[in-house]
């Protein structure tokens, strides 16, 4: 029940507004490494992969699915030629243009967060985290305290202690 512009019926009766908001995503989604290139990315070169390639090569990743066929196809063969002239070894034969590019990307970001020590940590294998190594924590004994008496009790002043009587007591 939408108004032309749409306006909730409801909204319309009780001259109230909503009001929406668009709120732009995080950007959190990040490229995962293909498995079947983990071993070959380990050994690229990509010194000469700058910025401006890699900033280019996540958009068009990102945005692919909202492309048409043919622009996705003509738009990434180009990306393809531009990285494959910087990036070397070439990838395996067979292997998509988006896997290659998400490949180099995915391998660049691994790098720097290891350069910089953000992110998981890497051991040479995709996928597994690396467990930080403790120090063996030293073994703590309960201390052994003396054998204390009690508090210490109050006692009512008697009146032979005191000399006088104890106005707290009931006379007998």
């Amino acid at each position: 029940m939408l108004s032309d512009r749409g306006k909730r019926l409801g909204d319309l009766m009780a001259g109230t507004v909503v009001l929406q908001e668009r709120i732009p995503t995080t950007g959190t989604d990040l490229l995962q490494m293909p498995p079947p290139l983990i071993g070959w990315a380990t050994t690229l070169d990509l010194s000469r992969f700058d910025d401006g390639m890699a900033l280019s090569t996540r958009q068009f990743l990102g945005r692919s699915g909202q492309l048409s066929r043919t622009a996705r196809e003509s738009l990434g063969a180009q990306l393809v030629a531009s990285v494959q002239a910087v990036v070397t070894p070439p990838p395996p034969p067979g292997t998509p243009g988006w896997a290659y590019l998400a490949a180099v990307v995915a391998e660049r970001r691994r790098r720097d967060e290891q350069r910089h020590g953000v992110g998981p940590a890497w051991n040479g294998e995709w996928g597994q985290q690396q467990q930080p190594q403790y120090q063996q924590q030293p073994q703590y004994q309960q201390p052994q305290y003396q054998q204390q008496p009690g508090p210490p009790r109050h006692q009512q002043p008697t009146s032979s202690q005191s000399g006088q009587e104890n106005p707290f007591t009931l006379p007998s």
